[in-house]
């Protein structure tokens, strides 16, 4: 079903807003986002590599410290770490799983030289070729993924990276699932990572990126994915915080208002509150992964903000003290297909729907049959 509550019950507090430029003065992040968080720290991954998607959530809502830790400790071995950042049958490295891993370790304060028995920044620095391009780099998304996490390195990512990623772009401003050429088909999704990364480090080519995503937003807020077309927390909460990250506050919050009205509210069970729900307020099995990015459109501190320094050990649930406002569907019941997977990582394949062959997540996504599923 497909609904949407004009009330969430018991979330109160501005929006907050953070500056690209002063990531350490991230606001707190609001009740919504901590109780969603807090929600989220309470659920086992559907798979191990999704555990670095709700560690990063965690840390962007400053709530479940050790659990943050935990999920990416996950990965701190050498037999762990390579069967994600590894492929299988060659043994080259994934650039983008390595980036993600990286990112994931940057974000709980972990120790980048010293991972799984690697030095993870060496390791995906040595997958530079001379055009800047990272070796085995299938996608934008994938380099986006070691852009971002080498831009919070002591040496940043060097330049030659983000001008060859930036040469993905299609001549409308987003990315795709390819490196662009003539058959260029930017998604909404994959854009969204890489404009992140472009963001991060000042391109000149992040301000066509963000008028992409803003013209994708649709008038109560939300963001639709490319597939399905409908509107859905993964997809809005990567947009909104990278909309926030860049300054374009007017749009965020619309996002983030979005989002709220995904938020399962107090007249909910209290095992489901907090938790944000794809498409509609409510728990299933694709609601995890569409709270640890719907959070990051809450909370002020984006992927590129993302810092351990301020996390408690603390979970924080909804506060029902009150009584519950009840909701309101505001659109007819339709049957939707939904994506079950996370929306950042790196390409982990294509499904294709019968009849149509779906070129170029990355980065983070599988919608069944139909859309693709990231790491």
């Amino acid at each position: 079903m497909l609904r949407r509550s004009l009330a969430v019950a018991a979330v109160t507090g501005a929006i907050t807003t953070a500056f690209l430029a002063a990531p350490a003065q991230a606001a707190e992040p609001v009740p919504a986002a901590k109780a969603a968080a807090s929600w989220l720290s309470t659920q086992q991954p559907a798979i191990p590599s999704f555990g670095l998607d709700h560690a990063l959530a965690l840390v962007s809502a400053d709530v479940a410290s050790d659990k943050a830790k935990a999920l990416v400790g996950a990965f701190d071995s050498k037999t762990a770490l390579e069967a994600y950042v590894k492929d299988a049958k060659t043994g080259a490295y994934k650039p983008g799983a390595l980036g993600k891993v990286m990112l994931a370790v940057e974000a709980v304060g972990g120790d980048v030289h010293a991972f799984g028995g690697t030095d993870l920044e060496q390791t995906l620095r040595g997958l530079i070729a001379q055009d800047g391009k990272l070796t085995g780099a299938g996608t934008p998304n994938d380099q986006g993924l070691a852009v971002l996490a080498l831009g919070k390195t002591t040496g940043g990512a060097p330049a030659a990276t983000v001008t060859a990623l930036a040469t993905g772009q299609c001549p409308d401003g987003g990315f795709g699932w390819d490196w662009g050429g003539a058959n260029c088909f930017s998604d909404i999704d994959a854009t969204t990572l890489v404009a992140t990364a472009l963001v991060a480090q000042k391109s000149p080519a992040a301000t066509k990126s963000l008028d992409y995503v803003e013209k994708a937003q649709k008038a109560d807020g939300g963001f639709a994915d490319s597939y399905s077309n409908v509107e859905n927390a993964n997809t809005t909460g990567m947009a909104g915080q990278l909309l926030r990250s860049a300054g374009r506050t007017a749009s965020a919050d619309k996002a983030a208002k979005f989002l709220l009205t995904l938020q399962v509210g107090c007249s909910a069970k209290e095992s489901e509150r907090g938790a944000i729900g794809w498409n509609e307020p409510a728990v299933d099995d694709m609601t995890a992964m569409a709270t640890a990015q719907g959070v990051l459109g809450l909370t002020g501190e984006g992927l590129i903000e993302l810092n351990a320094k301020d996390d408690t050990t603390a979970v924080v649930g909804l506060d029902c003290s009150t009584k519950p406002t009840p909701t309101t569907p505001t659109t007819k019941p339709t049957n939707v297909a939904k994506d079950p997977l996370a929306k950042t990582g790196t390409s982990l394949g294509v499904a294709i729907a019968a009849g149509a062959a779906l070129v170029g997540a990355g980065a983070v996504l599988v919608l069944v049959n139909r859309k693709r599923a990231r790491r």
